[in-house]
């Protein structure tokens, strides 16, 4: 059984404080052997004080295998990451004073790692903690409260505040290393979008869907910027193959490979090698409108046609920027079809040359036209439209809008009859003809309402509101009702009533339960 010597308790007992003697306590005290202060017995028969000048426990934390020394730990001057003590390979990022930088500069501590078989002295950590230091000093200063078990006088046990002090030394990490060396990299991808009017629209969302996946990014460990694109550098093969792969999902891609020999070892048959991918983007961006010639091919129902871009993703969907009032064409141009027939797919204006128009009528053809291949499902309408700069002149046109149009409605499109000249006359089929405007998307609601700057109809304003409110009760009814068959209870009903009132005080309610009614008669 081991004697527990508290130095707290020590000090307050045979410190200034006199010992307070009873006839129970006087027989059991024995004097010090080296200072003569009456103590409790113990296998030392020693008291804190003497014990502690005798076994400092601070030198003994500071001291690796028996010799006294500094205590370090080391950090990437660079990356500002730290060194696992365990894993010398391995670095990582912790703030000043986190949980996880306090576990690893315990276990930067030899003493506390060791069982104390060969000093003699078994240390176990109670608490510890931080002493706030100046963030340049570069030393860290820990406060711990520990428990010494001194093996060669029978076990006793002395429990003491220590002060420890680590020193931070600058090590590179073996990331940051290969960015100053030669032949670091085995695999480079070079990316590029060759366009003549200088957009990097498709760029932009490359580099977009990379900031969001920080599963592919860690491999990435250098970037460089050119003129057309970008340059990624790995470290394996591997890594830059998977990463064509993620941007084959994002854009439509022609990818080359070329490798350089560096080494080769002829005993074990092996060859050190780099790979160079380098992937052109499909140069068509969404909101061009493309030619599609005639003799292209891959088209499909849009050869000899002009082609708005709606989407592009794997792939490239096109629809008709010039329909008919019966027919809606689409179509869907992949990286190969692209790439046979590239002189065939001209851009004839890209977005830098979108003009405002404001929607004056709109008539929505037959409803069973639609182009269910794209999400948004679009459907044919025949469109008046005035620009937003010039209200003295209407154009007509036939657009793929009409499931979101509405009349006061601001859209952006082409103006082919002021932007276009004849050199795209060869490409088209015979019969063609190129409309006054090319609507491509809606950009705001209720817009001005008339010619010349005139009020907005304030009956359509209404009637918008009304909607938005109906909808809104709709929506609001039904989170009642679940939350009353929830067991929600009385509470949700008095609100439900009280919404109900005052729906009926503005006349909405009662517009919808007619119009509830007359659809019950119609069945």
């Amino acid at each position: 059984m081991s004697t527990f010597l508290d130095d707290t308790d020590t000090e307050s007992n045979f410190g200034d404080v006199p010992l307070i003697l009873t006839p129970s306590t006087k027989s059991s005290l024995i004097p010090c052997v080296l200072c003569g202060l009456p103590i409790i017995s113990n296998s030392a028969n020693q008291c804190a004080a003497c014990l502690r000048q005798q076994f400092d426990l601070k030198a003994h934390l500071h001291s690796t295998r028996g010799t006294a020394q500094e205590l370090h730990i080391f950090r990437c001057k660079r990356c500002l990451r730290y060194q696992s003590p365990s894993n010398e390979k391995h670095y990582e990022f912790h703030e000043e004073e986190a949980p996880e930088l306090l576990t690893m500069c315990l276990k930067a501590i030899p003493a506390l790692q060791m069982k104390g078989q060969a000093t003699g002295i078994k240390i176990t950590l109670l608490d510890a903690g931080f002493i706030w230091t100046e963030p340049h000093s570069m030393r860290i200063k820990l406060k711990l409260t520990v428990k010494a078990e001194i093996l060669e006088l029978g076990n006793l046990a002395l429990q003491q505040r220590v002060g420890v002090e680590l020193f931070v030394r600058n090590r590179q990490c073996q990331d940051c290393q290969k960015e100053f060396q030669n032949q670091t990299w085995m695999g480079k991808v070079q990316l590029r979008q060759k366009r003549t009017d200088g957009l990097k629209k498709g760029l932009a969302v490359v580099e977009a869907n990379i900031a969001n996946s920080s599963e592919i990014r860690k491999h990435i460990y250098n970037l460089e910027t050119c003129r057309n694109g970008f340059d990624f550098y790995f470290s394996t093969i591997s890594h830059a193959t998977q990463f064509v792969a993620f941007l084959g999902q994002i854009t439509p891609l022609r990818t080359s490979v070329t490798r350089k020999l560096i080494s080769t070892d002829n005993h074990s048959n092996t060859a050190n090698i780099k790979q160079t991918f380098v992937c052109d983007m499909v140069p068509l961006s969404k909101d061009d409108l493309v030619v599609c010639s005639k003799a292209g091919v891959g088209a499909g129902k849009l050869k000899g046609r002009l082609g708005l871009v709606t989407r592009v993703s794997s792939w490239i969907h096109l629809v008709n920027a010039a329909p008919s009032r019966v027919s809606l064409e689409s179509a869907d141009l992949t990286s190969d079809n692209y790439f046979k027939n590239e002189k065939n797919y001209v851009i004839m204006l890209s977005s830098k040359r979108l003009t405002k128009f404001v929607v004056m009528e709109i008539e929505i053809l037959d409803s069973n036209i639609s182009d269910t291949s794209d999400n948004s499902s679009h459907r044919l309408a025949e469109v008046t439209v005035v620009k937003d700069s010039d209200y003295n002149k209407n154009f007509f046109t036939t657009t793929h809008l009409g499931n979101i149009l509405s009349h006061g409605d601001e859209v952006l499109g082409y103006d082919l009859k002021t932007g276009t000249d004849d050199e795209f006359d060869d490409h088209f089929v015979n019969g063609f003809e190129l409309p006054d405007v090319v609507l491509v998307r809606k950009i705001g609601g209720l817009g001005k309402g008339g010619v010349g700057g005139e009020e907005p109809n304030l009956d359509l304003v209404m009637e918008k509101e009304k909607e938005k409110t109906t909808k809104r009760f709709r929506r609001k009814k039904k989170g009642v009702s679940d939350e009353e068959n929830s067991g929600g209870g009385h509470r949700g009903a008095k609100k439900q009533a009280a919404f109900e009132t005052s729906l009926k005080n503005m006349g909405i309610l009662d517009n919808e339960e007619e119009e509830i009614g007359d659809e019950i008669e119609t069945t």
